[in-house]
């Protein structure tokens, strides 16, 4: 008996029983309504939009990762070097200096520099002079340091594109 059903098992063909599974699989989809072409009712017709940032940097040098902090107001006291944040990092392209991000509502800053040396961090001479290209938002400077929250500040809202230049130097 163990013999029958094993050679009956081993003279289906694998592409027979890939056809069955594609055929059964589409029986289920159309039953349950499910599958690519289903259709959903909306209550609501008009599209939904995120809140959005659309950030543009610049920078003098042509290559190497930008490093991006994105502190919200609630700490803005540890600005620029908040450790509750929302950090990224992207490789620099000079020809498109473009992000688009998806933010939460609220009141924000940024801190970026660019790596040049692709070490992940801000690199400092003797003095503790920034070595590599930096900025913030609305491209705040700082006189003996570096620039303040309320400086750097901007809002994002719902229903609305944000767009924001940081000029890295």
């Amino acid at each position: 008996m163990k013999n029958i059903f094993i050679n009956r098992l081993t003279s289906i063909s694998l592409p027979r029983i890939i056809l069955v599974g594609i055929c059964l699989i589409g029986i289920i989809f159309h039953i349950t309504g499910a599958g690519f072409g289903a259709r959903v009712a909306h209550a609501e017709t008009r599209p939904i939009i995120t809140p959005a940032l659309q950030l543009t940097v610049l920078s003098t040098k042509s290559s190497g990762r930008v490093y991006l902090q994105i502190i919200p107001t609630q700490h803005a006291a540890d600005f620029p070097s908040a450790t509750s944040h929302i950090s990224m990092n992207y490789l620099f392209d000079s020809k498109n200096p473009t992000q688009i991000l998806a933010l939460p509502d609220g009141i924000y800053a940024i801190s970026a520099f660019h790596d040049l040396n692709d070490d992940g961090e801000l690199n400092r001479n003797l003095v503790g002079l920034p070595t590599e290209p930096y900025g913030f938002s609305n491209d705040a400077r700082g006189t003996f340091g570096p620039a303040k929250f309320a400086d750097a500040q901007f809002t994002i809202t719902a229903d609305k594109i944000t767009h924001l230049t940081i000029n890295l130097k």
